[in-house]
């Protein structure tokens, strides 16, 4: 069985060393040479995509060149090679990218393609697919889908006798109180969380809780100073009570997961996350929808999506478009990639992935699943000048944490500098 996802939910639509290196040489895109394909990622994913693009050569014939790295040399490479002209053939995107590359026109719409047969889109819910559409073009291909979730370690919880409640109805007044529960109870530096407000998935989450969205579908920043300060004062509150882990425990704001879960029974972040964190640890780790405030408002819930693109300037923008198609539809896909990059957007490959999923894997399907199942109101692209929101986040979460600065100023601050880059680039 496949799950549905409302339509509404995606409406709009409308520090390892980077890894470079050649990859079967036998054969050669239509332009005459190879095409090259750029993803994020652990090691993990570098192996099941490299045995991908092996099976993609023996079907095809068309050699690719892999290109990849962690997400953050990622990205820092995407924008010097676009500035050179120099991107490559197909490549993932983050959410922040899509809107900012589409306007500038480094995305090849792929409607030709589709039109003739190259691209498959059978298995994916039509209507969704003309939602994805932006200025009426097919340009970034939803992939894979992920939610915002809590995860937690099962056996610390089991240690203390600590019950999670129902994620269906627990609240950030629940969670709260368990972790000063657990800090309380336990006297070997361990934390009820690390201190999450840096975790941008959640950190959505929240803002449509409170009636409030990251951005509007005007392109406009969507949420105010007293929401983010409502955000900041709720962990500075934790880590002032014992709660969680301070900025300076974790070594920063955005700390991983070898840093996190010795530490913490909580660890706000993503579902996909768990895939790749269970494996090697000696805890069982769970993951849960986050909670919410009182009343939340309406279609509060959301899911996120990754997409890959063509590159405007291809050297073959057919080939790429086969490899884009391969990926969408080989059923090696799922329990080659597995959960770490969530659930494909293909109803079919849902099934393979639900069918060989191991343990982990069923855990995030699951809890995806549960958050596919509500209704969810539209939530609007990431508009031109807005891709380092998370970097000014980051600025505002540091001189609270770090610098003693108000929540009020810092708030404000974020909020004004991040509506003066979106205002400059439009």
């Amino acid at each position: 069985m496949s799950f549905e996802i409302s339509r509404r939910s995606m409406l709009f639509g409308g520090a390892a060393a980077v890894g470079l290196g050649a990859f079967g040489l036998t054969a050669c895109g239509a332009g005459g040479s190879n095409i090259r394909f750029a993803w994020y990622g652990g090691s993990e994913r570098q192996q099941a995509y490299m045995q991908l693009l092996q099976s993609f050569e023996e079907e095809t014939g068309i050699a690719v060149d892999p290109e990849y790295a962690d997400y953050e040399p990622y990205q820092d490479r995407m924008v010097t090679q676009f500035a050179a002209g120099d991107g490559p053939d197909l490549f993932f995107m983050a959410g922040f990218n899509v809107l900012e590359w589409h306007t500038n026109g480094q995305l090849h719409g792929v409607d030709e393609f589709v039109d003739s047969g190259v691209l498959d889109l059978s298995d994916l819910d039509p209507q969704l697919v003309d939602d994805w559409r932006i200025d009426g073009r097919l340009t970034a291909m939803p992939y894979a889908y992920w939610n915002a979730v809590i995860r937690s370690n099962r056996d610390f919880a089991d240690e203390v006798g600590i019950e999670i409640p129902d994620d269906e109805s627990w609240t950030w007044d629940d969670f709260a109180e368990i972790c000063q529960e657990f800090s309380d109870a336990t006297e070997d530096g361990r934390y009820g969380t690390n201190y999450g407000a840096y975790a941008d998935l959640p950190f959505n989450a929240f803002l449509r809780q409170i009636g409030q969205e990251l951005f509007t579908v005007d392109g406009e920043v969507g949420f105010d100073a007293d929401g983010v300060g409502e955000w900041l004062d709720f962990w500075e509150r934790l880590e002032a009570s014992g709660a969680s882990m301070s900025v300076q425990e974790q070594e920063g704001v955005n700390p991983g997961p070898d840093t996190v879960q010795p530490r913490a029974l909580f660890f706000p972040g993503n579902a996909n996350h768990l895939a790749n964190d269970q494996p090697g640890v000696e805890w069982e780790l769970d993951v849960h929808m986050v909670p919410t405030v009182d009343d939340p408002s309406p279609g509060h819930r959301y899911l996120h999506v990754v997409r890959f693109g063509v590159y405007e300037q291809s050297s073959d923008p057919e080939a790429s478009a086969q490899l884009m198609n391969f990926l969408l539809n080989s059923e090696e896909v799922p329990p080659l990639v597995g959960q770490n990059q969530g659930i494909p957007t293909s109803q079919r490959l849902q099934d393979v992935a639900r069918d060989t999923a191991d343990e982990t894997g069923q855990k995030v399907i699951e809890v995806i699943e549960r958050e596919a199942a509500h209704e969810m109101r539209p939530r609007a692209e990431v508009p031109p000048g807005a891709g380092n929101w998370r970097g000014m986040m980051a600025q505002a979460i540091e001189s609270v944490a770090l610098d003693g600065a108000s929540i009020s100023q810092a708030s404000q601050t974020f909020v004004d500098e991040l509506t003066e880059a979106v205002e400059r680039a439009s």
